[in-house]
């Protein structure tokens, strides 16, 4: 190098001027990457840090340092090379599996196609399930191909939607009927509700539409083996109708945080060992990603381990041009009853009620169903919707009951049945149903099929329910005195909400001595009594009323039993205790105020009890919270309802500790009183599956079997934790927004 100039040592002239004209300009050079050439001639790549300053002696001086990067140029040259050699052939092996999967599925085909024409000849029972395998076989062949063959598509850029008119409901619940089968073999219910401001009548590639509902639908029927999945499509936004949200949500396994990563990945499942419980390629969950990518929408996923998954996705949509949205249809005025075991089915049909404007209840069981029947004689429902799985329904006796319940042959009962026996209508009319609708409920063949038996209008003007003329008005009530004998707050407050809101005044006694008591001091004129209370229970203090030797001022005061019993035989044990009759819990607000009224001003008789039996160990009751009884015991009080429901909320840790405490101690008797306690307070609030729990336990209690008993506790715990944060939500909801 010595003795030569620094120019010469530049591999070309542009290197040489590039090098200068940014150190003239700059000063001074960082990292400056440039080629200098060696002495045989060949390149070396340098990065260069270099000053440029003027000294006085010496004039211009350039100082630098040069390190050679000649290796790590060369690396990145490889690596660039192999990146595009890579990705030339990531397209030759897409372009190649899409060819290869069209050319397979041309034999599988004709596979299929012959296994279908053998299975339709006669073969003896060992040939028909070789066929069908055969089949099988090839059907679950093709899906991987088809799979197979849309992910290459997509990674070779050569999938194109098209643009069609199509009709978003027929597609919803095409899907939602596809997928019933499979899920109703399950038992799994299936659920389907387009809401009522999404536009239907749109512009789009409806199967790639389908192609991504499907996917999702049949991952969450595959994973989910009880409770519901159920398909919602709504806006994605308010006011933003061009771009919907479709939701598949159920109730199955779940997805742990860390693995969620997978999910959209190709060829990745969550669980990828070899003995996995579910079985597919990896490749659905990225195709939904790639198809909703490629309609310009997005998706994700909300999950929890064990407890269900959430996946939705949006997408942008064009309405079709001159198409006017039909006429909602109203059934205004009309009376239907909903009965379903399953909250999430029972509450979509509400909502088909609610937008066609229909005065609809609720039942959860075929007990609670009669019941609202019995009591709603004076205006009989127009119509009952049931569904045929419902735990306990016998459906060639069900019409019969009804009509025996109402009096009167004009109530339309509707039979809900799967979809693999929605054929057989012929069956449903023998038994007296006068219209039955396929399982997953679809919009229009429920409207159609109440519209025909209802009218496709508003009910016709009808007389008003005759109602019974109270003997007494507000302020004449407001004289009587009532005794409430109770020991359960809960049942405590619901009393004296129910009597005050029908203008009664009444007061408490927590037991029979506080009864004895209170009705030695003054005048009453009716006494409510529980038959079951601590100490001396509501039998024994009732035939101490009636001794004259008791300090009791009234010893003909009427009593009635307000009890969560109904058994055979209950009402003559009630009599011969000196009762006057009994009513039933949780209390209602129209049977307590005909009790009072025919006790304090009409005949004398004893009333017959309202209550049906109680249900049965081997029938399930409607899980969650019936907040709609609760808030019609209490005669539409929110306020009253919400400060019951806090009190019951406050109270119930203690009395299942207690309940606790006597199983463990083999106190059979607490364990009975405690737990029909706490059956009448579940029941008043609503807290169905805790009233039944509870049941159970007070059964054990009476028989003695604690060791069954300390078994049954999980479940009243679970059930009260499981229905805690629904009573909190209902006290915090503002009524304005229901």
């Amino acid at each position: 190098m010595i003795g030569k100039s620094l120019v010469e040592f530049y591999f070309s002239a542009q290197d040489r001027e590039r090098f200068a004209q940014t150190l003239m300009r700059e000063k001074a050079l960082t990292g400056f990457e440039v080629k200098y050439r060696r002495r045989d001639g060949q390149p070396v790549w340098v990065l260069t840090n270099a000053n440029y300053f003027v000294d006085a002696e010496d004039g211009g001086v350039l100082e630098g340092t040069l390190i050679d990067i000649t290796d790590r140029k060369r690396a990145e040259e490889q690596l660039r090379e192999a990146k595009e050699i890579a990705e030339r052939a990531n397209r030759a092996k897409s372009a190649f599996l899409a060819n290869m999967s069209h050319e397979i599925r041309t034999p599988m085909n004709g596979i299929l196609g012959m296994a279908g024409l053998l299975l339709e000849d006669n073969l003896d029972p060992r040939q028909r399930s070789r066929a069908k395998t055969v089949r099988d076989s090839a059907e679950a062949l093709l899906a991987i191909l088809n799979d197979i063959l849309d992910l290459s598509k997509m990674e070779a850029s050569k999938l194109e939607l098209e643009k069609q008119p199509f009709d978003l409901r027929n597609l919803v619940e095409g899907v939602a009927d596809l997928m019933a089968v499979k899920a109703q073999e399950k038992g799994v219910e299936l659920l389907a509700f387009i809401e009522p401001d999404v536009s239907t009548e749109l512009c789009g590639d409806s199967s790639r539409l389908r192609q991504v509902l499907v996917n999702l639908t049949g991952n969450a029927v595959k994973f989910t083996s009880a409770g519901e999945v159920s398909i919602r499509v709504k806006q994605a936004g308010a006011g933003d109708p061009a771009r919907i949200r479709f939701e598949v949500k159920d109730t199955g396994v779940g997805i742990s945080e860390d693995k969620r990563h997978l999910l959209f990945q190709p060829f990745s499942q969550v669980d990828s060992s070899t003995a996995r419980q579910y079985g597919g390629t990896g490749l659905g969950l990225s195709i939904v990603r790639m198809l909703v990518e490629l309609m310009g929408g997005e998706v994700g996923v909300r999950s929890e381990e064990g407890k269900g998954s959430e996946f939705w996705f949006t997408v942008p949509v064009e309405r079709q041009l001159a198409v006017e949205r039909p006429r909602s249809l109203s059934l205004a005025g009309w009376q239907i009853l909903v009965v379903d075991a399953n909250p999430a089915s029972r509450g979509l049909i509400m909502e088909l009620m609610a937008l066609w404007k229909a005065g609809a209840e609720q039942a959860g069981d075929v007990e609670t169903a009669l019941d609202a029947l019995r009591s709603a004689a004076d205006r009989p429902f127009d119509a009952i919707l049931v569904d045929l799985q419902m735990p306990g329904l016998d459906c060639e006796r069900f019409p019969a009951l009804v009509h025996r319940a109402l009096q009167a042959e004009r109530t339309a009962v509707v039979l809900m049945v799967p979809l693999s026996q929605a054929g057989d209508a012929e069956r449903w009319r023998r038994l007296g149903f006068a219209g039955h609708v396929g399982k997953p409920v679809k919009q229009g063949e429920l409207g159609t099929c109440l519209a025909s038996i209802l009218g496709y209008g508003p009910a016709p003007a009808r007389s008003g329910p005759k109602r019974r003329k109270s003997p007494t008005d507000r302020a004449a009530r407001a004289q009587i005195r009532l005794l409430v004998v109770e020991d359960n707050s809960v049942n405590q407050e619901v009393a004296l909400g129910i009597l005050e809101n029908l203008g009664y005044r009444a007061d408490v006694a927590a037991d029979g001595a506080g009864a004895l008591n209170a009705l030695g001091r003054q005048d009453y004129d009716l006494v409510l009594m529980d038959c079951q209370l601590p100490g001396m229970d509501g039998y024994e203090t009732s035939r101490l009323i009636r001794k004259p030797e008791t300090p009791v001022r009234n010893h003909d005061i009427p009593v009635v039993a307000t009890t969560a019993n109904a058994m055979s035989g209950d009402r003559e044990k009630c009599l011969a205790a000196g009762m006057n009759g009994y009513l039933s819990k949780p209390l209602r607000a129209d049977t307590l105020e005909q009790a009072i009224e025919e006790w304090t001003c009409g005949p004398r008789a004893a009333i017959e009890p309202s209550l049906p039996p109680p249900l049965p160990e081997t029938v399930s009751t409607a899980a969650g919270f019936d907040r709609e009884g609760l808030l019609e015991r209490v005669m539409g009080n929110r306020e009253l309802a919400c400060r019951i429901v806090r009190g019951f909320v406050k109270d119930m840790p203690g009395q299942i500790a207690l309940l606790a405490q006597a199983v463990s101690e083999g106190d059979s008797k607490q364990v009975r009183l405690l737990a029909h306690s706490i059956k009448g307070a579940a029941a008043s609030v609503g807290g169905l599956d805790m009233r039944q729990a509870a049941w159970k336990l007070e059964q054990q209690g009476s028989a003695g079997d604690l060791t069954t008993a300390a078994d049954a506790l999980p479940e009243l715990s679970a059930s009260f934790e499981s229905v805690r944060p629904l009573m909190e939500r209902f006290c915090h909801e503002d009524p304005a927004t229901l």
